[in-house]
């Protein structure tokens, strides 16, 4: 039988794996996964056994793909172009 499997957002599994050997107990840490199309942060607090969540939040407006439209765009105006994209 497998064992029992929890599951955390993101940016927690991420702060607990690079985490886990350099946050002394105690410490707070923020972790943030931006991705293409959405963008996850969580503040986490490292325990004895384990990361406490403290706060975790995200947004699907808002991912690389979306930085690299407003690029595009800025980019598009710079040079004149009416539509950056021809």
């Amino acid at each position: 039988m497998l064992p029992a499997v929890d599951l955390v957002p993101e940016p927690v599994a991420a702060a607990q794996h690079f985490a886990g050997q350099r946050l002394a107990p105690g410490r707070c840490a923020a972790v943030y996964d931006l991705g293409a199309g959405t963008f996850d942060a969580s503040v986490v607090r490292r325990g004895d056994t384990g990361f406490e969540t403290l706060a975790s939040d995200g947004r699907t407006d808002c991912g690389g793909l979306d930085i690299d439209a407003a690029l595009v765009a800025r980019l598009g105006e710079t040079v004149g172009l009416a539509d950056p994209a021809s």
